[in-house]
């Protein structure tokens, strides 16, 4: 196959929703999500990092090097930072579902071993020669594993970093992408 330009595509712009774990999942990556689905506003401008981590591999050798790797748990983190602070960033930052903001923004410290799980989805998008490249990626259940520092100052927006980790077995049961007008 011969290299095709169309192929190589940008994040540049997107959106990231969360929702309810057993909210409806997204069945294309054009249809707008349902009414259940939030957008957690702007995202720093580092994007959303997706990676794969291996845990727990094993090596075998043989008589003169390694023969066989075997991976043992793999997992998909996700990161980004929200820039927006607004009760559902809130909510998923400090790890609460009772923020409340009237008259005064409080919230409850979660108990100890307290998690924030949620359906995940992000999308991206961009146009090449007048077509849209649309691509969603959808997690059904993600929790959130770490929270980066909050940095109060003058010279920076304030930025809510987090990482969530995919939950899940079995085929497309962690994750899977929806990529539409995928060129040849």
């Amino acid at each position: 196959m011969a290299a095709n330009s169309s192929l190589v595509h940008f994040g540049a712009i997107g959106t990231v929703h969360v929702a309810a774990v057993g909210t409806a999942a997204p069945t294309d990556a054009t249809t707008a999500l349902a009414a259940a689905w939030k957008d957690v506003g702007w995202i720093s401008e580092d994007g959303v990092g997706l990676n794969d981590t291996s845990e727990d591999g094993s090596e075998f050798k043989g008589w003169g090097g390694i023969i066989r790797t075997v991976a043992g748990s793999v997992s998909k983190e996700i990161s980004f930072s929200c820039l927006e602070t607004s009760q559902l960033v809130w909510e998923l930052y400090f790890g609460s579902t009772n923020v409340g903001v009237s008259p005064v923004v409080k919230f409850d410290i979660p108990a100890a071993g307290a998690s924030v799980q949620k359906a995940l989805c992000i999308n991206t998008s961009e146009t090449i020669n007048a077509t849209l490249y649309p691509i969603r990626f959808y997690f059904p259940t993600v929790e959130i594993t770490s929270r980066g520092e909050l940095r109060l100052n003058s010279d920076d927006a304030i930025a809510y970093e987090m990482t969530f980790k995919a939950l899940g077995t079995g085929s497309l049961g962690s994750v899977f992408g929806v990529v539409a007008a995928m060129a040849g």
